[in-house]
């Protein structure tokens, strides 16, 4: 795997250690926001693995859609334009508190976010094998 993928990798999986850490019911707005993070970042991580520049955004959908043929070889990712499409507003609407997030929503986030990214790093560490 590439260095700057490993880098972006990393981060990722520092986000969703800290998220085995967090109670969702007392902070489910930082728990979305950061199950948005790990996503994001192992997106971008995926992008670099492809020899491509990530953009500076934080659109799940937009990541997705730009890598989706070149990773798309299961069917577990099948669903994940629905994922990226329910997660995708945590990566804002976790910020203000007239948005908040309720506790199952964060907890849902979590589940898709390990599932997601737990694919995306197995497509990564596939790559160099």
């Amino acid at each position: 795997m590439k260095t700057e993928a490993e880098e972006w990798l990393t981060r990722a999986e520092e986000d969703l250690e800290a998220l085995s850490e967090l109670k969702s019911e007392r902070t489910p707005s930082v728990v979305a926001s950061l199950a948005h993070q790990a996503i994001e970042k192992t997106l971008k991580a995926v992008w670099i693995e492809l020899g491509r520049e990530p953009p500076m955004v934080h659109d799940l959908e937009l990541l997705w859609s730009e890598i989706e043929s070149s990773v798309a070889q299961s069917p577990q990712t099948d669903d994940f334009a629905d994922v990226f499409f329910e997660i995708n507003d945590y990566g804002v609407q976790a910020r203000y508190p007239e948005l908040a997030v309720p506790p199952q929503y964060a907890r849902d986030a979590v589940v898709l976010a390990l599932r997601v990214c737990g694919y995306l790093k197995l497509w990564l560490t596939n790559q160099t094998a």
